[in-house]
């Protein structure tokens, strides 16, 4: 099953420390089971697009059930947000 996944970007930009990857534990390439990493600005853009990306492709997939419904946040942004 896929994961949707909200986590730091690899590469962060100024604006833009965050990131949406799809995990993909059955493709192997190009890069094994990470998917190109959408940036955006806070966890709610994050929240934002991982939700819509789950719901359109649940719909659009509707005999390939290996999409989630909800997006995963990342552990170490849990404790971020949660010690603030």
């Amino acid at each position: 099953m896929k994961t949707v996944l909200i986590t730091f970007a690899e590469k962060p930009c100024k604006d833009y420390p965050l990131a949406v990857v799809v995990i993909d534990p059955d493709k192997n390439w190009p890069a094994p089971q990470r998917g190109q990493e959408h940036l955006v600005r806070s966890m709610r853009d994050a929240r934002l697009y991982a939700n819509g990306l789950c719901a359109g492709a649940h719909i659009a997939s509707a005999y390939d059930r290996t999409w989630p419904v909800n997006p995963t946040v990342d552990e170490r942004l849990l404790e971020q947000t949660l010690t603030k």
